[in-house]
């Protein structure tokens, strides 16, 4: 059984890198919701990555969607700070910080 658990944790980690670079991709072109709702799909299996925080964020952002941003920053604080009792890094202050200026 233990086999099946760390399967299983590699095709998270390779889901989560997949969405990942594939929303870099749609950043570039333009095209950020079509990565929406990967992103909300890998946050929602891993919720203390702050990477896919970060890249969410980044997508509101560009879509000028600086209220989902902050929002997405919030439940990052909320959620890192109960489960590990840590604040997020500073890419993640330095996205909300940018959001809060263009807002």
């Amino acid at each position: 059984e233990t086999w099946i658990i760390n399967h299983r944790a590699m095709l998270n980690d390779f889901f989560v890198n997949g969405v990942l670079e594939f929303s870099v991709s749609c950043l570039r072109e333009g095209k950020c919701e079509v990565a929406l709702p990967f992103l909300e799909r890998a946050l929602y299996g891993n919720p203390l990555h702050e990477g896919i925080y970060a890249q969410l964020m980044e997508m509101y952002i560009n879509m000028r969607w600086y209220g989902k941003a902050l929002v997405v920053y919030n439940q990052a604080c909320e959620i890192l700070l109960r489960e590990m009792g840590i604040v997020p890094g500073p890419r993640l202050s330095i996205l909300a910080g940018q959001a809060k200026r263009k807002g």
